[in-house]
Order: structure tokens, then C-alpha cells, then sequence
């Protein structure tokens, strides 16, 4: 049941982003398709916990980082061709992380080996310097929010510096059991599903939102 509300308000916030983009909501209303964007992403967020390679579930195993990189980097690589502002993808990270930190305080199943808590740190560091890196990419070249190439590109720069960060610190800290060749496994798969992630997300702000281009300089 809780699958089915969190696809709902998934479908939902989508819906409300495709109506705000069709009518120049990037330019009247940034900060509020942001926070929308946010909701979204801390819901799939959520849904997808299970596939964490050095979670609970682990469900997937290592292939679990790439379903993460596909549905969480291409979220947030869509809302930047939305919004279009640099330091979007930033502002998502400041709402969305501090929900990622309550979620891995939630009480541990009593069904699964007691594992340590994964410090904080581990999280913010890994998620601000990939989202802070993603935001200079679209600062120095705005023109690549609509080339699907070079939102493929930036996919794998978020993916792969974020996977570099987080995994082998959170593999060590929660004593997950991951080989190194295994982590290194999960940073490659992540990144190349982070290329994939752009691609996609360059589609859907080309085929589901409409000529998002057009209408936000007609908007101006």
C-alpha cells in the first residue's frame, strides 16, 4: 500500500511539473518547481530504498546502484532542463538530504542484523559535491540543458562522483561486505546508468513536458 501512494504522489508531482513547464513556470516560478522537483525525488527516494547495495534489503545486489542511478540522476537531471537555473539541483539536495538522514535513523526490522548507522556525513558530503558540480556544468554551458548528449555526459559526472564518494565510505562504515572490485562494479554500473539517466531525462523534457524551450522564452 504505501508503493502504491508513494507511485501516486510520484504520478502526481510529474503531472504538476508538465502543466508548469507548459506554462513558462520556469520563469515565474522556479523556486516553487523546485521544491515540487524535491517532493518528487524524496519520493522515489523512498520507493527505491530496497535496492541500496549497502542497506538493509540490498535487493538487486549490485544492481541495485544502477536502478538507484537511473530513476534518482535522471530526476534530478530533468528538473534542471526545467527549471533551467544553475543551482537547482543544489536546492534539491538541501530538501531532500535531511529526509535521507531521518530515514536511516528509522528503527532497523527486527528481522535483520543489527548493522551500524551510516553517519550523516557520508550522505551530505557525497550528494552536495555531485549536485554542486552538476549546477557549475549547467552554469558554464546553459545550452546543454537541451542536448540529450550533454545531459548524458553530465549523468555520468553526477553519477560518478557521487558512487566515488559515497559507496566505499558507507561499505566501510556499515560493513556491508563488498569486495573492492565489487564497489568499483557498483561505480561503474552507476555511472554508465547515470549516461543513460541523461538521455532519458533529455526525452522526457522533450516528449512529456512539450516544447519546454519555446514556451519558456515566448514566456520572456
Amino acid at each position: 500500500p504505501h508503493l502504491m501512494a508513494l507511485l501516486s504522489a510520484i504520478a502526481g508531482g510529474m503531472g504538476l511539473l508538465s502543466a508548469m513547464a507548459r506554462d513558462g513556470g520556469a520563469h515565474r516560478m522556479p523556486w516553487t518547481m523546485t521544491v515540487l522537483a524535491a517532493c518528487v525525488i524524496g519520493f522515489a527516494t523512498f520507493a527505491i530504498i530496497p535496492f541500496e547495495p549497502t542497506g538493509i534489503y540490498r535487493v538487486g545486489g549490485i544492481i541495485g546502484a544502477s536502478i538507484i542511478a537511473v530513476i534518482l540522476v535522471g530526476l534530478r537531471l530533468l528538473a534542471l532542463a526545467l527549471v533551467r537555473r544553475p543551482g537547482t539541483v543544489t536546492a534539491i539536495a538541501a530538501v531532500v538530504t535531511p529526509l535521507v538522514i531521518l530515514l536511516t535513523l528509522s528503527p532497523i526490522p527486527a528481522t535483520v542484523t543489527t548493522m551500524p548507522r551510516l553517519p550523516a556525513w557520508t550522505i551530505v558530503v557525497a550528494v552536495f559535491a555531485a549536485a554542486g558540480i552538476l549546477d557549475l556544468l549547467a552554469r558554464r554551458r546553459p545550452e546543454g540543458l537541451d542536448d540529450p548528449k550533454t545531459l548524458a555526459r553530465w549523468g555520468m559526472v553526477y553519477a560518478a562522483v557521487f558512487t566515488t564518494l559515497f559507496y566505499p565510505a558507507a561499505n566501510a562504515v556499515v560493513h556491508s561486505g563488498w569486495s573492492a572490485l565489487e564497489i568499483a562494479a557498483i561505480i561503474a554500473g552507476s555511472s554508465v546508468a547515470g549516461y543513460a539517466a541523461g538521455w532519458a531525462a533529455g526525452w522526457a523534457a522533450r516528449s512529456l513536458f512539450g516544447n519546454h524551450k519555446v514556451m519558456t522564452t515566448s514566456s520572456r
